[in-house]
C-alpha cells in the first residue's frame, strides 16, 4: 500500500484497518506520571501493537535515554511485533502527537517507506467513535524484517558540532524558546515543536509548509535537535511534509550536549 502523505486521518485508518499494523507509540515525560504501556492495555484501536522505545526499542547500552538501537536488534523487534519490509505501517500516539513522530522516523531511518502517523492520535479515533480495545495483544504472528539503514538519519555530537560550522547545513532546536534562550548550540536555530501542532492534530500541510519555509532554508541539510531526540522528530515530520529532502535527527540532542563541559553553549 502506497500512503499518499506521511498523515492519515481517522476515518481513513478505519477504512483500512485490516491492511495496516498500527502501533501504538504512546511514551509521556515522567513528570506527566502517565505509563504508556498501562494505558494501552486499558484502551488501544483493535489489533494495535505497542511500540516501546523507551524501554525496548532502544540501544540498552547507551547512557542516553531511547537512543536508536542496532539495525539488527530494532529488525528483531519489530519482527516479533508482526512486522515485515512489506507491512504499511500507522502509529499514532495519546498525547497530542508528541511521540508518534519519533517511532516514524525510526521506522524512516531504517529505510521503511510505508509509514504514516494518525493525525490527532487515539483521541481523534474515539471523536470518530470508533472502536476500542483493551488488554495485551497477543496472537501475533513474527514478521519478516530486513532494515536498511539510511545515512545520516540519526547523528551524534561530532556530527552536529561539524553542522554547526558549515555553512550548508542548518541545526533547527525543537524545545521551548524558553529552554531555547537559557542555553543552545552556537548558531543553532529555534522552531519549538509545538509550533507545528493545534489541538493535537498537526497543522495543515499548507501552514506546516508556511512554518518549515520560514525557519529552514531549503538548499542546506537540516539537523533537528530537542531534549532527547524525541520531539526533534516533529521538526523532521514537518521539514519532511514540505518536501525538504536532506534531514538528519541528533538522537542524544540536548541531554548530550548541555551535560558536557566539552560542547560550547550560547
Amino acid at each position: 500500500m502506497v500512503l499518499a502523505s506521511a498523515l492519515v486521518s481517522a476515518e481513513w485508518l478505519q477504512q483500512n484497518l485490516d491492511s495496516v499494523v498500527v502501533l501504538d507509540a504512546s511514551w509521556h515525560l515522567p513528570a506527566k506520571e502517565r505509563d504508556g504501556r498501562t494505558e494501552f492495555e486499558s484502551e488501544h484501536i483493535p489489533g494495535a501493537r505497542y511500540f516501546d522505545y523507551d524501554n525496548e526499542i532502544k540501544d540498552h547500552d547507551s547512557e542516553f535515554p531511547r537512543m536508536m538501537p542496532s539495525a539488527d536488534y530494532f529488525a528483531e523487534q519489530v519482527s516479533a511485533l508482526g512486522i515485515s519490509n512489506d507491512s504499511t505501517i500507522v502509529i499514532y500516539d495519546t498525547n497530542e502527537m508528541f511521540s508518534a513522530p519519533r517511532a516514524w522516523w525510526m521506522f524512516k531511518a531504517m529505510g521503511h517507506g510505508a509509514v504514516g502517523i494518525l493525525n490527532g492520535g487515539l483521541q481523534a479515533w474515539k471523536d470518530a467513535t470508533y472502536s476500542i480495545e483493551s488488554g495485551s495483544t497477543s496472537n501475533v504472528s513474527v514478521g519478516h524484517y530486513t532494515a536498511n539503514p539510511q545515512a545520516d538519519a540519526f547523528v551524534d555530537a561530532a556530527y552536529v558540532g561539524a553542522a554547526l560550522e558549515n555553512d550548508q547545513f542548518q541545526v533547527l532546536d525543537a524545545r521551548s524558546q524558553e529552554r531555547f534562550d537559557q542555553a543552545h548550540m552556537p548558531h543553532a536555530g529555534n522552531l519549538p515543536y509545538s509550533s507545528l501542532i493545534e489541538n493535537g492534530f498537526i497543522k495543515d500541510e499548507q501552514r506546516v509548509g508556511d512554518i518549515i519555509s520560514a525557519n529552514v532554508h531549503n538548499d542546506k541539510h537540516l539537523v533537528c535537535s530537542c531534549g532527547s531526540g524525541v520531539t526533534a522528530c516533529v521538526l523532521a515530520l514537518g521539514a519532511f511534509m514540505s518536501g525538504h529532502k536532506n534531514i538528519s535527527v541528533y538522537d542524544a540532542s540536548w541531554s548530550e550536549w548541555g551535560s558536557s563541559d566539552e560542547f560550547p553553549k550560547a
